[in-house]
């Protein structure tokens, strides 16, 4: 990810993120004109219904416009295309996402067209959960496994993980690899535990200086 990116994005996530606390605190679902800087996004009335927190649809849309964006290359070059009219790009962004994300969200998606901003909008939606789960006290732990986690398993998981980084939530984001044979590989930000068996074939290995698999023949 762009540094120079994550520096334009980074006033647009906060702004965001200000504007949908603001406005679960008070209860009151607002929007904001495209024409606002990121640093001070006024709102009016615009009811929106909600099942949950404004925090938390924007996040899912925010999302869905992050895959889209990654599934699509078509839909970026239109997006960040200078020859494009921003009208064009308004137009089309309504055609696509408008019966899929929230007001809020669509006319926030304006704000970054209006800017000139398309080129940071993918790293804005990436970097909105992270920004959020900051917020939050949220810690997202990438857990790659051998086979599905029991309950009791995760619930262990989830108290380990807390007393590693005083988190107040953990949000698991599984993946399941059978190359492991057994055991977990649970990767929280920069810190990775490893206690597959895979990852101990690995280690004798390299103490052994040969490949993996062989020494998994020895171990047979």
């Amino acid at each position: 990810m762009s540094i120079t990116l994550t520096k334009v994005a980074e006033p647009y996530v906060e702004a965001l993120l200000d504007l949908a606390e603001s406005l679960d605190s008070t209860g009151s679902p607002e929007s904001f004109d495209s024409t606002d800087s990121p640093e001070s996004l006024d709102s009016t009335s615009s009811p929106e219904s909600s099942d949950s927190t404004i925090e938390f649809r924007i996040d899912k849309d925010m999302n869905l416009i992050s895959e889209s964006l990654k599934n699509s290359s078509d839909l970026k070059k239109m997006l960040e295309n200078p020859l494009i009219s921003k009208d064009v790009k308004k137009n089309f962004v309504r055609d696509i996402f408008g019966k899929c994300i929230g007001d809020l969200t669509l006319k926030f998606l304006f704000v970054i067209i209006d800017r000139g901003r398309t080129d940071a909008l993918k790293t804005i939606c990436d970097n909105f959960e992270e920004g959020l789960n900051k917020r939050k006290g949220v810690v997202i732990a990438r857990v790659t496994a051998a086979d599905f986690l029991s309950t009791a398993q995760q619930n262990s998981l989830i108290l380990l993980i807390k007393r590693m980084t005083n988190a107040k939530q953990i949000k698991f984001a599984f993946r399941y690899e059978s190359s492991l044979v057994s055991g977990i590989i649970v990767e929280v930000g920069s810190i990775i535990v490893d206690v597959s068996l895979l990852g101990k074939l690995k280690e004798i290995s390299n103490l052994l200086g040969v490949e993996a698999p062989y020494v998994g023949e020895l171990l047979l």
